[in-house]
């Protein structure tokens, strides 16, 4: 199975920008999220794939914004790669093989 997943394919947005530039000039945020090393048969494997994904929309939409507008930007780019990064954690978890309790 690939252990990476991509989040944020072209509906994020790099907010990053200086202000006046940012109505005009949002770029397309691709972002590969590593999750080889986790069971996701397992609820709490999910939750931490959850977190990588929440770091790297975080990282990757930029952090920096004093203008309403910029700051508006910088939560919508994460919003949606928050959305877009659960859409494939369901996807994995749903192809994942199902753990079975033991006795």
């Amino acid at each position: 199975m690939n252990s990476l997943i991509p989040t944020a394919l072209a509906a994020a947005l790099f907010a990053c920008l200086p202000s006046a530039a940012v109505a005009q000039d949002r770029q397309p945020v691709r972002v590969q999220v590593r999750h080889g090393d986790l069971d996701l048969s397992r609820a709490d494997h999910h939750a931490m794939l959850a977190a990588r994904v929440r770091r790297a929309a975080h990282a990757a939409c930029g952090q920096q914004g004093r203008e309403l507008k910029v700051i508006a930007d910088i939560r919508r780019c994460e919003a949606e790669m928050r959305r877009d990064g659960s859409v494939q954690i369901a996807a994995l978890v749903a192809r994942a093989p199902v753990a079975l309790a033991g006795r």
